[in-house]
């Protein structure tokens, strides 16, 4: 039966995938401007039609030889008219170079004159400025569609072209988490090259770049710049993140380490996810899914704007029951957000804020906590030119986080060593950065951080803790020559709590060839030891027993990473992204059950191995892509407890992923997907055979290979405005684990009877079928 529906489905899949697609393309009447009077004010206007189906313009521009685009929105003037001015301090002499793109009110967007490989150049001078005969086009060239390169951000905190980022990066843009079958954003790492993300409930994962994602706590997660990761525990809480897939504009995946310029926790990577604006969204949007093991979703989004200013609301509601308890939530929450923005000449200001309110269970190596509270956050941001500044809040509430521990049972005078955990964690940070680009081969970027947190909590002796975070940052790209650039990168932060750090960075791109770019990468980054590490004593179990969990004297954790990469693209629709690398892992922060803390174990280890990400965009609409991961790793370590599991084994070998995206295809749109994930092993305590407090045995466990199937189908109707469909996730129906768990059997009130169970660790997994309806208001 089960090959039968597969088989049904796929011949569906490839019958729509080649079937006549509905395309909407756009004319362009443009008088390209060829001469300009330097320091003067170019103006720029395009008659596109047909207007009704323009989303927003850009006029994307540069001075010959810089290494990104700018971009200016171009304003409607009349009915088909479009205008846009380069104000008069960027126009500097010799050339300027632009193109036009157009995003369509379906989200798909259209290089519609030139393109940022042949860009329209505009020669500057002292006489009056000069156009040449007027220009019009019909349907835009597809290949200069597929030839278009993806723009990042994140690699070098400014945009510019992929091929030339300092980084090995992945873009994944709103139009793929459309068409993906994913209902959260720890399912869409899975598909990702040398990205492993191990879901332990439906609402918390660990993830990790290159390896050591059990660890959990070695990326750094970026949501329009604000650092979401918990200071308290150093790893982000996925589920709870403060933004809703259906908000999210891009994802940038960036490979390896980031300490130079984001400073403490960039340590094997960061993901840097960027928001929609009121100018991303036509009207509103609402958006019901629902299925099972209770899993249900509700989400709206509106926005509205004005002539300099816009806004948009977003909110969500969400639950998701426990794979091995089905009636039973893993998290049940709500979350908004609100984001205003307003341009005052050449300055934009833009203001978010946030509030998530729910529960959530989460795991750390000392066991698993249930989580009951609110996130809070305010975020300003100021730029004008290069001059970046922003200021934000973050709070977090806790209501009661309860300590599932082995070898304590929940009785009263265990309870009263460890009570709930009730308090507040806030955080506030201000950065700014300034980049000097008066030379085109030249761009010098510098800026610095400043945090400071507080802790206060009932378990702490003190009641609160504080500490302050800073760092100073400088980054320059040198372009000797067109196909060359050379990054330098330095760093240096200070911490009030654990030790100072440094981190250099040295990359060499070259592109040899047009469609071609090669890689030469040195990194260092640093992981501080997070609070749960470092500060948390709880007061009662000090006094009665002497333990404190945490170590006030650790080091911070460190990698060296050497690598290579390359990013080309053949035959113009087939793009390939690869990577090979070496890293060496310091001074790791591991907890020692002999000695009841966390400690610098020196399990130290090498690790090599690549990734390669192929892309085949089979038409405008329509794209095949693979990619495949490897790790191997190196004992280093001087000092490895007496039950350890060797680097090599702790962590998969290799990933691999295959599938297919379509959108507008008959009106449809989808995927199909593959996943492979090796298996690991990894020790952990037993907690069926707890002695001691905390001292629990230690056991080795292990996590099969499995290969997931996840399927979406959608399908447009209503003029556009409607949507419907199904996500599968897991339909090849194999159970399995992606992190080690075990049935836990509790002995609430100590008679030596077990009165119910719980999983340590993580969950069997199963097949979620859910269903989905959209409505764009």
């Amino acid at each position: 039966m089960k090959r039968s529906l597969l088989t049904i489905f796929f011949i569906f899949i490839f019958h729509n995938l080649f079937a006549a697609e509905e395309i909407i393309t756009f004319n362009i009447i443009h008088d390209p401007v060829s001469a300009a009077k330097f320091l003067s004010d170019i103006e720029i206007k395009a008659s596109i039609s047909p207007s009704n189906k323009v989303s927003y313009i850009s006029l994307n521009y540069r001075l010959e030889g810089e290494i990104s685009y700018k971009v200016i929105f171009m304003e409607k003037v009349e009915k088909e008219l479009f205008r846009a001015i380069i104000p008069k301090d960027k126009v500097i002499p010799p050339v300027i170079e632009y193109f036009i793109v157009v995003m369509d009110i379906k989200g798909i967007s259209h290089i519609i004159f030139r393109d940022p490989k042949n860009p329209q150049k505009i020669e500057l001078g002292e006489e009056a400025p000069q156009v040449s005969g007027p220009a019009e086009t019909g349907i835009e060239e597809e290949f200069a569609l597929f030839a278009a390169e993806d723009v990042v951000y994140g690699a070098a905190k400014h945009e510019q072209k992929l091929s030339e980022a300092p980084a090995s990066v992945t873009v994944i843009s709103d139009k793929d988490i459309k068409n993906l079958g994913i209902i959260s954003i720890p399912e869409l790492l899975k598909y990702i090259a040398g990205l492993d993300q191990m879901i332990l409930n439906p609402t918390f994962s660990f993830a990790g770049i290159r390896g050591l994602a059990t660890r959990g706590n070695l990326l750094l997660v970026l949501v329009d710049g604000r650092e979401v990761n918990i200071e308290f525990l150093g790893f982000p809480l996925w589920d709870a993140l403060p933004v809703s897939l259906s908000e999210i504009k891009a994802i940038e995946i960036i490979r390896g380490p980031g300490s130079a310029l984001y400073g403490a926790n960039a340590f094997s990577g960061v993901i840097n996810i960027i928001t929609k604006s009121h100018k991303d969204v036509n009207g509103g949007y609402l958006d019901v899914r629902s299925g099972s093991y209770h899993t249900s979703y509700v989400f709206g989004m509106a926005g509205f704007s004005k002539e300099n200013s816009g806004m948009l609301v977003t909110g969500e509601s969400g639950r998701a029951n426990k794979w091995s308890k089905p009636n039973e939530a893993s998290l049940s929450g709500v979350r908004m957000n609100a984001r205003m923005d307003y341009t005052l000449g050449e300055t934009n200001f833009s203001f978010n804020t946030g509030h998530t309110i729910g529960q959530n269970l989460f795991f750390t190596a000392l066991g698993p906590f249930d989580a009951d509270g609110d996130f809070k956050y305010f975020k300003a941001n100021l730029d004008h030119g290069e001059l970046k500044t922003q200021i934000y809040w973050t709070g977090i509430g806790i209501s009661s986080l309860i300590a599932k521990l082995p070898g304590i049972p929940p009785v009263p005078e265990m309870q009263a060593l460890i009570p709930p955990i009730t308090g507040d964690l806030n955080q506030y940070d201000f950065y700014t950065q300034y980049a000097i680009t008066g030379v085109p081969w030249n761009r010098l970027t510098f800026g610095g951080v400043y945090r400071f947190n507080t802790y206060l909590m009932n378990i702490l002796p003190d009641r609160i803790e504080r500490e302050a975070r800073a760092g100073l940052f400088l980054q320059d790209e040198f372009r000797p020559a067109e196909n060359l650039i050379l990054t330098l990168g330095y760093r240096y932060d200070w911490n009030s709590r654990t030790p100072a750090a440094q981190s250099p960075r040295i990359n060499i791109t070259y592109s040899p060839f047009a469609t071609g770019t090669f890689r030469l990468s040195y990194g260092r980054a640093f992981r501080k030891p997070s609070f749960f590490e470092y500060g948390l004593e709880v007061a009662p179990l000090k006094e009665a027993l002497g333990v404190t969990f945490s170590n006030p004297d650790l080091s911070n954790e460190s990698v060296t990473t050497y690598e290579v990469g390359y990013v080309g693209t053949f035959f113009k629709k087939i793009k390939t992204n690869s990577a090979v690398f070496y890293n060496q892992y310091r001074d790791f922060i591991e907890y020692d059950p002999t000695e009841l803390k966390y400690k610098n174990l020196n399990t130290d280890a090498d690790t090599y191995g690549g990734e390669i990400e192929i892309k085949y965009e089979i038409t405008k609409n329509a794209a095949f892509f693979t990619n495949l991961s490897y790790l191997k790793a190196i004992d280093r370590a001087a000092d490895r407890p007496p039950i350890s599991v060797p680097p090599d084994e702790s962590n998969p070998n290799f990933k691999f992923a295959v599938g297919q995206m379509w959108s507008e295809i008959a009106n449809t749109f989808g995927s199909i997907v593959l996943t492979a994930v090796d298996g690991f092993k990894k020790d952990m305590p037993d907690p069926n055979n707890t002695t001691l407090i905390l001292l629990p045995k230690a056991i080795t466990y292990t996590v099969d290979p499995y290969i997931l199937l996840n399927v979406k189908l959608g399908y447009r109707f209503y003029q556009d405005k409607v949507e419907i469909g199904v996500y599968g996730y897991n339909l090849l129906f194999q159970k399995h684990r992606e992190f080690p768990g075990v049935k836990w059997n509790k002995d609430t009130d100590g008679d030596g009877i077990v009165d119910y169970w719980e999983i340590f660790g993580g969950e069997e997994i199963g097949t979620k079928i859910l269903g989905f309806i959209g409505v764009n208001l």
